[in-house]
């Protein structure tokens, strides 16, 4: 289903190749974790979809609020969240700035809640 999804952003012209393909890959990354939502499972798929494109096009988001990223970094799942985005980090198509980071953590750390 997430990757049909990717597959009809790509195919509208919203989504890169490249974007399809990593995003298919962190899909796969995903699907071998246990009890994943859905709905979050899908929510963050199409933002971390979106922001690799953002990013492509030069628009970078906003720095989250200090006071904010220091809630999500007491979010119980931060420690899983970091390793997650760390497993895959590495094979990014492009460099992600710290502002775009902390969001994807947001939503990592959303994903990863029981």
């Amino acid at each position: 289903m997430l990757k049909q999804r990717m597959k009809i952003l790509k195919d509208g012209g919203v989504i890169s190749d490249s974007t399809e393909q990593f995003m298919c890959h962190v899909i796969d990354m995903i699907d071998s974790l246990d009890n994943i939502d859905a709905q979050r499972a899908e929510t963050f798929t199409t933002h971390m979809a979106m922001s690799l494109e953002r990013i492509a096009k030069g628009n970078i988001v906003t720095a989250m609020d200090r006071d904010t990223y220091q809630d999500v970094r007491q979010c119980p799942e931060f420690e899983s969240a970091q390793n997650f985005y760390d497993s895959f980090a590495e094979e990014l198509p492009l460099p992600i700035p710290e502002s775009e980071k902390e969001f994807l953590l947001l939503h990592i750390c959303n994903l990863m809640q029981p």
